[in-house]
């Protein structure tokens, strides 16, 4: 007899290496969703977009900017935007 495997919706997360510095700064992004994700995409301010799991984007401007990460996988799609992630470029 085979059980059945529940389908979890994803929870998305992540984190920074750096939140504030002057420009041209390179910060690495991490991933840490749960649920799993089946595939990501990154919204890092001014324009920028990327779909890499744990991407690095460099700000070569000075501002303000949040970055917001959404999730999905076969059950849902949610998006995290985690107010903790705003950058301050100098």
């Amino acid at each position: 007899m085979k059980l059945a495997t529940a389908k979890q919706s994803p929870v998305a997360s992540f984190i920074s290496s750096d939140t504030s510095g002057c420009a041209p700064l390179s910060i690495a992004f991490t991933d840490k969703s749960k649920g799993p994700p089946t595939s990501c995409n990154w919204s890092f301010g001014g324009g920028a977009y990327s779909t890499t799991r744990n991407p690095v984007h460099t700000y070569s401007k000075a501002g303000k900017y949040t970055v917001s990460l959404t999730v999905n996988n076969s059950v849902e799609t949610i998006l995290q935007q985690n107010p903790t992630i705003l950058l301050y470029i100098i």
